[in-house]
């Protein structure tokens, strides 16, 4: 009488590890890597504050994983963008980035984070990507040739000489 018993408690724990296994292959579902292609510290941009950078990059997940992906240059941040649905090898994706009107200007870096639900966000940055010129040049010490603003006819050559700096 006591076979019963025993063939219910083999049952019960085999029931309980395929369903903890079940529950482990959810859990399997992230994000392994995520890359910045462009633009990127070997290859900068170069933009003015209120432009638009697109961020481009390729994520890798489990075939069939939702993948959410947002970007951000310098301090300006975007919302997360998807799904995306992984292939199961290197997927592209390109994100845009507003730069702020009153960006400051100098150097930024770009960042990248993804995830798929119930999975750590995974991230990429490059340093120095973006070049953020809010200074126009400045052009000053203009000397002419001739000097004395006299006409010149069409055989004679015209020498400017300037001074640029930008800031």
């Amino acid at each position: 009488m006591t076979i019963p018993w025993r063939k219910l408690a083999i049952v019960a724990t085999v029931m309980t590890l395929a369903g903890m296994m079940a529950l482990s292959g959810s859990a399997l579902a992230a994000i392994t890597d995520v890359n910045i292609t462009s633009p990127t510290t070997l290859s900068p941009a170069y933009h003015h504050p209120g432009e638009q950078v697109v961020i481009s990059g390729t994520f890798r997940a489990e075939p069939g994983d939702l993948v959410y992906v947002r970007g951000s240059v310098g301090s300006n941040t975007g919302a997360y963008s998807g799904p995306l649905t992984a292939s199961g090898g290197d997927d592209p994706f390109s994100y845009t980035v507003v730069l702020d009107a009153s960006e400051p200007q100098g150097w930024k870096n770009v960042s990248v984070d993804a995830y798929t639900v119930g999975s750590p966000v995974i991230s990429d940055t490059e340093l120095n990507a973006v070049c953020v010129d809010s200074v126009a040049p400045v052009i000053d010490d203009t000397s002419w040739n001739p000097a004395d603003g006299s006409t010149i006819d069409d055989q004679t050559v015209l020498t400017v000489t300037v001074s640029v700096s930008d800031a």
